[in-house]
């Protein structure tokens, strides 16, 4: 076996002793979730106040995480903890396959573990199981699949669709998915700004328009569908996880999760001006908004990293390509 090969399974190795944990997480979210996943499943009827609060009982509450509380509700009276457990796994396991599957098809070994690695510790300051989970996949799915499309037409771009369908009624992050299309779109229509009735654009723009109409599928419609851009307007306190790094780094705070997230800003933004010759402008978009939104609150961490992934190992395997084509 070749060396690179062997920097094939390091990632992977990395990755399932990052999230080898027992589940723990019960006096945290994960026991609310399980609770309203059950309410939800029994009594088919989504709660509209805050069940949870003692001073404020009848506190309006919309519930933009229902699908994932009653899919945790469902696996733990199926199979408990350990299929909690294997769930975690399997979402984050398969989230992270996908994008490191579409960049080895154009990469060299060597630098993308290198890159892997790097991101997966980034991933590791959130390892427990939260619905956010659901989100990471749904990103890494419509990332992979928009990578695809960019190359060649490829039906599974209406895939699209119903995961966003899918996406508003499983976590807050939902919005991200519009946004990355918005992304390649912006890319689609100024790449090829002189033929913009072409078929490739055209199914593009259907699909992001489509997108937008199926975010209004949820059971508060409009006002769901426009809630997170109003979710911090009486949010009641802050966390840390909503914080930036830089104001809690202010505060004393020092996590190991920051200076890898800086690490790997410089590192993709060097790879992509040494390549950017052969760089698309969404790798730019993707890595400048993303990057972004990753300092903007720690919660986003783990954001960066599956949107920014493809063209942070794509850019550096161009740069390494030397040295890993003599190691090879």
């Amino acid at each position: 076996m070749r060396l690179s090969r062997l920097f094939f399974f390091l990632p992977l190795i990395l990755l399932i002793i990052g999230y080898f944990h027992p589940i723990t997480a019960y006096n945290q979210d994960l026991g609310r979730h399980l609770l309203t996943g059950k309410i939800i499943f029994q009594s088919f009827s989504i709660p509209t106040t805050n069940l949870y609060s003692y001073t404020y009982p009848g506190f309006s509450f919309i519930n933009h995480h229902w699908g994932s509380e009653v899919i945790f509700y469902l696996v733990k009276a199926a199979s408990g903890d350990l299929g909690l457990f294997l769930l975690s796994l399997l979402l984050i396991g398969t989230a992270c396959t996908m994008i490191f599957l579409y960049s080895a098809k154009k990469a060299a070994a060597i630098p993308l573990a290198f890159i892997s690695i790097l991101y997966l510790r980034i991933l590791f300051e959130r390892t427990d199981l939260r619905p956010e989970l659901l989100s990471f996949l749904f990103l890494s799915l419509m990332i992979t699949i928009l990578y695809r499309y960019h190359d060649s037409v490829s039906k599974l771009i209406f895939l699209l669709i119903p995961l966003q369908l899918l996406w508003v009624n499983i976590h807050i992050y939902f919005p991200i998915g519009i946004l990355v299309v918005l992304l390649f779109v912006i890319d689609e229509v100024i790449s090829k700004r002189k033929d913009l009735r072409n078929n490739h654009t055209k199914i593009l723009l259907f699909v992001f328009l489509a997108m937008g109409g199926v975010t209004l599928l949820n059971p508060h419609f409009l006002e769901g569908a426009t809630y997170p851009l109003k979710v911090f307007q009486n949010y009641g306190y802050a966390i840390e996880e909503n914080q930036t790094p830089f104001f809690l780094q202010s505060l004393g705070f020092s996590k190991p999760t920051f200076f890898y997230l800086e690490i790997s800003v410089v590192l993709l933004f060097i790879s992509l001006s040494l390549t950017w010759k052969k760089t698309r402008l969404v790798d730019w978009l993707l890595s400048i908004v993303f990057t972004v939104i990753a300092i903007s609150a720690v919660r986003n961490f783990p954001l960066f990293v599956f949107a920014t992934f493809i063209p942070a190992g794509l850019a550096f395997s161009r740069v390494m390509h030397p040295l890993s084509k003599w190691i090879e």
